[in-house]
């Protein structure tokens, strides 16, 4: 993943200056994220911590507005699969969906964006389901490769609360995304 991250960030800084009309309206497209991050039982009293790992799948789909080369917009993005508690299978976040407001700056065939949202997961638990949720903060960059094809990479960190099962968790992904532009 490493790698796909230097070649987009090598692609972007190539890219020549522009005025962000050609990131303005729809897009859409699928995601592979590969996420981590760390789980807090009972955070009021003696915690118990596990490292989270697991790979996922999904969409994401959103509108771009620009002013300039500033590009600004709305997304909602959904993965599939399992991001389990490190040893425990069955203790696992499913069905993520992100709700993002996107701030990024045209640099022409790249875009260099920020983001600020709200996150969603299922948790299993051996068989018990709840629901997980809070902010969600990342950043990335996205390419366009031909005049309606986007590539990209994006991190993000969800910082998740479940009353249900009393735990708190960072949830990380980074996101290797495909797309189109309408």
């Amino acid at each position: 993943m490493k790698y796909i991250l230097a070649s987009v960030v090598i692609a972007a800084s190539g890219a020549a200056w522009a005025d962000g009309a050609a990131w303005e309206g729809a897009y859409a497209g699928a995601t592979f994220n590969q996420g981590g991050g760390g789980q807090e039982y009972c955070p009021c009293v003696g915690t118990v911590e596990y490292d989270l790992v697991g790979d996922m799948a999904g969409i994401f789909g959103g509108y771009n507005m620009s002013s300039g080369s500033l590009v600004y917009g709305a997304e909602v993005a959904a993965s599939f699969g399992a991001i389990t508690e490190d040893g425990f299978p069955d203790y696992q976040f499913t069905n993520i969906v992100d709700l993002k407001g996107r701030v990024g700056y045209d640099l022409g065939t790249a875009m260099v964006y920020g983001t600020l949202g709200y996150s969603t997961a299922d948790w299993d638990q051996s068989g018990t389901h709840s629901s997980s949720s809070g902010m969600l903060l990342g950043f990335g960059v996205d390419v366009m490769v031909g005049s309606n094809v986007i590539i990209g990479v994006e991190m993000v960190s969800r910082d998740l609360h479940n009353a249900t099962e009393d735990f708190d968790a960072t949830l990380e992904t980074l996101t290797l995304r495909a797309g189109y532009s309408f």
